[in-house]
């Protein structure tokens, strides 16, 4: 080791390496003092849940739109965060608010890579004691709802068991508690019960009796014309011309040059003279209707086939030389006489 020698100046070479010259010593300080501890890492958060961002370390946090658990009613947390420095685990706490959020903060801790819940921290903010009671007020100022009731402790105002019990009893034993009802009996002399059948005497005189009645509808029911707005059927005949269908079934003549007749009674009012002609065409269904003073069916086909009149006393199928074709068959003869 070299020997310096006191009250002798030495030279910058007679200096070893391993000693710092003073350049060197300031230039060391500055930059310790501007660097930050390895304690005093912020945690931003941005992006990053609030338990991954205890990965940090110990430190400031912010964490919002990152996911986690955040206390209740805040999104974007500021805060700090402490960890105890064990690369095995996590053990430590985190300590936030929300600067929107006034006099509310909460923390809580982790243990072993477990989080506990966070917890709100009371302050003279968010909490004022003159508001609450302490159990000893509370106990002196109200009852226990596990202490039953004593007598005592009822307003007089209030009825014990006793006087309801003999309130109801003396309202049943009562003759007449409830005077705006009947009793029975008053019901019984003002109303007639409906057991009891009605005697005449108890019918006014202005609801007609049976027999009464009897006599009306036989009276009304002899009358000769008890409904003058009504004309009687002699009235009618009188009055307009009657109309009757008759409706008459057979067959035609079976040969040439024959004739079927349909015996039939024209004992009709107001009819004083009938003839009818009908002609029966080939291709016609077997149906014929005719009227007084004569008709002729619509022309089908050339050739004639069949007559029919009508007489007073017969309906007359006629047939002609050429009627062998349709020979026997059935027909109808529809009659309307008015």
């Amino acid at each position: 080791m070299p020997v310096i020698r006191k009250y002798q100046s030495a030279s910058n070479a007679a200096i070893p390496d391993e000693i710092a010259r003073d350049i060197e010593v300031v230039a060391a300080l500055d930059a310790h003092v501007s660097a930050l501890h390895p304690s005093q890492v912020f945690g931003f958060g941005q992006g990053v849940s609030t338990e991954n961002v205890f990965n940090f370390g110990s430190g400031f946090l912010d964490c919002r739109n990152g996911g986690g658990t955040f206390p209740p009613n805040m999104g974007h947390i500021q805060g700090f965060q402490a960890r105890f420095a064990y690369t095995e685990g996590k053990w430590g706490m985190q300590l936030v608010t929300q600067n929107n959020t006034n006099n509310e903060c909460y923390f809580r801790t982790v243990n072993w890579d477990v989080w506990g819940p966070w917890r709100r921290i009371w302050n003279d903010g968010n909490f004022n004691p003159a508001q609450y009671l302490l159990q000893s007020e509370g106990d002196a100022r109200y009852r226990q709802s596990s202490v039953a009731l004593a007598d005592a402790d009822i307003p007089a105002a209030i009825a014990r068991d006793a006087e309801v019990t003999a309130a109801v009893a003396a309202h049943a034993a009562a003759s007449d508690p409830h005077a705006q009802y009947l009793l029975q009996s008053e019901g019984d002399a003002r109303y007639r019960q409906s057991s009891v059948a009605l005697a005449d005497a108890d019918i006014p005189a202005a609801i007609a009796r049976d027999a009464e009645v009897t006599a009306a509808v036989a009276a009304h029911a002899a009358a000769s014309d008890p409904h003058a707005q009504y004309l009687l059927q002699s009235e009618g005949d009188e009055r307009y011309v009657q109309s009757l269908r008759a409706i008459y079934t057979s067959n035609c003549p079976t040969s040439a040059n024959n004739t079927t007749s349909i015996p039939h009674k024209l004992v009709v009012a107001r009819i004083t003279s009938f003839t009818a002609f009908a002609t029966l065409y080939a291709g016609t269904i077997n149906e014929i209707r005719i009227q007084p003073g004569g008709g002729t069916p619509t022309w089908i086909g050339p050739n004639f086939y069949y007559t029919v009149d009508i007489g007073w006393s017969y309906i007359n199928i006629r047939s002609s030389m050429n009627s062998a074709g349709v020979a026997g068959a059935p027909v109808t003869v529809v009659v309307d006489y008015i």
